[in-house]
């Protein structure tokens, strides 16, 4: 019966027998060859409710080169009379982000009589402020405003209503109380910079009830399930084996068989050498160019 030890006993000169553990044969772990494909991660999530004459979207992370904003646009089912866009749940955009803002914002014009922005946080209202036509066409509600406390050192952000301060006429961020007594929390930023979408806002036409619109879309939205938009591919990656593939036509081996570290490393050996080659050849024109034009 083979012997169940993990133990061998081998024999030495005076016939003693000497335990000596089994070692398995070394193997190189092998690989699949097939490139590295992937999908860029969703950061960009939705939610999507409907009314008799309204159509109301909650767009919840981050705006950037992933956002999948074309998808939505499908997504959003038969036209209605009043698009109300609710922002609250970003939390970044980035300058892609704000490009395909923009140029979706322009198609959903061609779609929606009206279109509405309501509670816009504060990375959405400064580009408001600074990119004129990221709202161009579309009427802004409510806004959330940064506030600090200069007594106590709380940080908080507010809804403001600038349809009630465009109104009023008064550009000036309201007074909130602090959790402290004595404490009150003012604009954490310049009002005349802040507040300074109001100048576009008086001349977009709006609903007589646009409050009870934006109050009903609140309600659809909250019972409304979460809809990712379509993420967007990202460019597929792929190890360059041509000097590893090559090596294993040479030794008999199908293109498409396992690929060792070795042959592995071999064939990114080859492209370190290809990069050098093609850097000194663009020097060497330079010296070139150079000896010539002086001469």
């Amino acid at each position: 019966m083979p012997d169940p030890s993990p133990f061998v006993a081998r024999s030495s000169g005076a016939g003693a027998a000497i335990s000596q553990p089994r070692v398995a044969p070394l193997q190189w772990p092998v690989y699949p060859r097939t490139p590295m494909q992937g999908t860029a991660r969703q950061r960009l999530d939705a939610r999507i409710g409907h009314g008799n004459s309204w159509t109301a979207l909650r767009l919840d992370g981050v705006i950037d080169e992933h956002n999948g904003l074309d998808a939505l646009t499908g997504a959003l089912g038969p036209a209605r009379a009043v698009l109300l866009i609710d922002l609250i749940g970003v939390r970044r955009i980035n300058s892609v982000g704000v490009r395909d803002w923009v140029v979706w914002l322009r198609g959903l014009r061609q779609i929606y009589p009206t279109i509405v922005l309501f509670d816009c946080p504060p990375a959405i209202m400064n580009e408001v402020n600074l990119v004129r036509n990221f709202a161009e066409g579309a009427v802004i509600t409510t806004f959330r405003a940064p506030y600090y406390c200069d007594r106590c050192g709380q940080e908080s952000v507010q809804t403001l209503d600038a349809l009630e301060m465009l109104a009023s006429g008064i550009r000036k961020a309201p007074a909130f109380p602090c959790d402290k007594p004595a404490c009150a929390n003012a604009l954490d930023d310049a009002e005349e910079t802040y507040f300074a979408f109001f100048d576009d806002l008086g001349e977009v036409p709006r609903p007589a009830d646009l409050g009870a619109l934006v109050a009903a879309a609140r309600t659809a939205l909250d019972a409304a399930t979460t809809h990712a938009a379509a993420p967007i591919p990202a460019a597929a990656s792929a190890l360059n084996l041509k000097g590893a593939e090559a090596r294993l036509a040479k030794a008999g081996l199908p293109a498409g068989a396992p690929v060792s570290p070795v042959a592995r490393a071999e064939g990114r050996q080859d492209v370190v050498f290809v990069a050098i080659l093609v850097v000194m050849l663009g020097i060497l024109g330079t010296l070139v160019y150079l000896i010539t034009t002086l001469e």
